[in-house]
């Protein structure tokens, strides 16, 4: 089945997502990750495990990505909005892949986030709610890593001083990366 979702902004997003249910916040995530593209649409076209697939676009304009929650957030009981990662890519650019992730709170101002699949360990950097890589260079290896390995971790400190871990289950992972890349070719 095909879900459409609307475009959103990331502040409507992040108060939205107060007390949404869990597939709920995945849609809304979506939202998120395609409200830049000017298309106002995403379309939900599978899953892979614990990963949702999702297009938006058209032609040149295309954008495709996975998306997955976490299983995992440590500490328990601590009061924060919903977590997402995100790989994207353009149409076009299928093999240029970018990791994205969404904390669902504020990054303490100066610090980094540790991403750890497998045995290998990358230093996210941070603003606001949002985590990219820290050495655009290593995209290509992150993605191998999380191809092979079994989670990802990700660490990082809330404003709050708070430190805090989401795992997230790479199950489906190879499988959405494949779909998407064949959508964005």
């Amino acid at each position: 089945m095909i879900r459409i979702l609307p475009s959103i902004s990331l502040l409507a997003l992040m108060a939205a997502f107060l007390a949404v249910p869990a597939e709920a916040q995945q849609r809304q995530a979506a939202r998120t990750a395609t409200g830049n593209n000017g298309s106002g649409t995403a379309f939900e076209i599978g899953k892979a495990g614990a990963w949702g697939i999702f297009t938006s676009g058209e032609g040149r304009q295309k954008n495709c990505f996975i998306m997955a929650q976490p299983a995992e957030r440590l500490p328990k009981g601590l009061a924060r909005d919903p977590a997402h990662v995100f790989i994207t890519m353009r149409k076009g650019e299928a093999n240029k892949m970018e990791f994205s992730m969404l904390t669902g709170y504020p990054l303490k101002t100066g610090t980094d986030a540790q991403l750890t699949v497998g045995s290998a360990t990358f230093a996210g950097v941070g603003q606001n709610k949002t985590v990219w890589l820290k050495n655009p260079a290593e995209e290509n290896r992150f993605i191998g890593e999380l191809r092979k390995a079994g989670n990802l971790s990700v660490k990082g400190t809330s404003q709050r001083g708070n430190d805090t871990t989401d795992r997230y289950t790479l199950t489906g992972f190879g499988q959405a990366l494949e779909r998407a890349q064949q959508e964005c070719s």
